[in-house]
């Protein structure tokens, strides 16, 4: 297991995209595609400004909307999503907070170390928020109260069937 830190930087149905990405990626719907990218701390120079390095975050943020996304990086701990890790959590305050989803370059223009979609510094990760399919997933995971009934109906059944047993025995 591996675990590290890291900022969702912005969403990309934020207003600040003035509607950019929708339909950028198809059909997909961007309103609750959270992003966040992987800096390594490496200075990196735009328009004669000094930032932070294959950070895709504030690239693409100053190149767009002439706003600053999360030029600062966080600590040495900062990760991205890796292959395999679609469908895993994300946690914020020690609570799920986001689903691992995908991982996404605009190259090396935009702050990617090596123009692949392979886990690199200057890459995305995306997740999908839980918040946003809160509806259901109450509708398949049951309340405190019907998992105890379903383990009590469970020990009921399984002690008729002992007792049953012991009087076939008798």
């Amino acid at each position: 297991m591996r675990q590290g830190e890291n900022i969702y930087d912005y969403a990309l149905g934020d207003p600040i995209w003035g509607g950019f990405w929708d339909g950028f990626f198809g059909e997909a719907d961007v309103t609750h595609s959270w992003l966040s990218d992987f800096d390594n701390f490496s200075p990196v120079i735009i328009g004669g400004n000094l930032y932070v390095g294959n950070d895709q975050g504030c690239i693409v943020g100053i190149v767009l909307t002439d706003t600053l996304f999360g030029c600062t990086p966080m600590t040495g701990l900062e990760v991205g999503v890796a292959g395999g890790d679609s469908g895993g959590p994300g946690f914020l305050n020690g609570k799920i907070a986001s689903v691992n989803s995908y991982g996404l370059t605009f190259g090396s223009e935009l702050g990617d170390i090596d123009d692949e979609l392979n886990s690199s510094f200057g890459e995305y990760s995306g997740y999908v928020p839980v918040y946003a399919h809160k509806d259901w997933l109450k509708s398949v995971v049951p309340e405190p109260a019907t998992w105890a009934m379903m383990i009590t109906g469970f020990g009921l059944v399984g002690t008729m069937m002992r007792r049953r047993r012991s009087a076939l025995a008798a």
